[in-house]
């Protein structure tokens, strides 16, 4: 049986640290019908050279390959839409230029596809690093996801979506979806630049395809200290992207969810951003109990119902 073309969107930005060993994570593919493609985001470093170079050695490797770039920062959501839409497979994975593969992932979610010739879009799991991707640095707490997202006997676009309101536990770095499927939602929505991934989640369930799920790690997904993520994670109880979630929710929860849902998506973000004002978005013992106890109502709900 002819195998399908699989393109692999690597996004970078300032990724010259990291991004030969998300290369070689790819090269090292059990899967062999890949193409590579590496959209960069006017990097100011060593990046597109580490990249030249690392293709001049393994170009052969790949069916294509390309380097596409931009005379400006324009942001990981656009940057994201540039790799998609230079593809031609069938089947896109995009990785982050400080993130891997796990050796097997592709040929995994093409064995999950001929078994499931009806998804359009699936998810994984991911094992969580610090810094390095070294066993001694992974993250040892799993990542719990609601049943509505594990169950593809009965998967549920709609329940999927009501969930996807409240919280977002799809990692975009364990995606792997269809070109076509792409094409039909109109891409990444660029006037959300700072997400990429939620807003495309929402917009999928919304439209009736549902998302699902590969039981199996694919992808190691790394947090650095230095990035704004790993900053967040160290410093702060709850992450404080107000502005992008306010705007996630006007533009895609709002005119849609059931009244509950749109309650509790509220009073979530109501919660951090009240304690935030009040200087209560820290990582000790009294923000703990205040937060925890304010949020309690909300997750009473999502686990009575998710």
């Amino acid at each position: 049986m002819l195998e399908p073309l699989v393109s692999i969107v690597v996004v970078t930005y300032n990724s010259s640290q990291f991004v030969q060993e998300t290369l070689d994570s790819i090269k090292e593919q059990t899967y062999k019908n890949i193409e590579l493609i590496i959209s960069d985001d006017c990097s100011k470093d060593d990046t597109i050279k580490i990249c030249e170079e690392w293709l001049k050695e393994n170009r052969c490797r790949f069916t294509n390959c390309q380097i596409l770039t931009s005379l400006k920062n324009t942001g990981v959501v656009a940057n994201c839409n540039r790799g998609y839409q230079a593809s031609t497979g069938m089947w896109i994975k995009d990785v982050a230029g400080d993130d891997a593969l796990y050796p097997e992932a592709i040929e995994k979610f093409i064995q999950f596809t001929i078994k499931n010739p009806q998804a359009r879009i699936i998810h994984s799991r991911m094992h969580m690093y610090y810094n390095t991707l070294l066993s001694s640095n992974m993250e040892h707490k799993h990542l719990k996801l609601s049943k509505y997202l594990m169950d593809n006997q009965f998967v549920n676009p709609q329940k999927q979506f009501n969930l996807l309101c409240l919280v977002n536990e799809i990692g975009a770095v364990t995606v792997f979806m269809q070109r076509a499927l792409y094409l039909d939602l109109g891409g990444f929505d660029e006037q959300i630049p700072m997400c990429e991934d939620w807003p495309m989640w929402l917009k999928t369930t919304k439209q009736g395809y549902p998302i699902y799920f590969l039981d199996d790690y694919t992808s190691k997904y790394r947090i650095t200290t230095s990035s704004i993520m790993g900053k967040e994670n160290k410093n702060y109880l709850f992450k404080r992207f107000y502005q992008t979630e306010n705007h996630i929710y006007n533009k895609y929860i709002k005119k849609y969810a059931r009244i509950d849902t749109k309650f509790f998506n509220r009073y979530d973000f109501y919660v951090r951003l009240s304690l935030e004002k009040i200087g209560l978005n820290k990582k000790n013992y009294l923000s703990k109990m205040i937060y925890y106890t304010l949020i309690f109502p909300f997750k009473i709900y999502y686990k009575a119902l998710y």
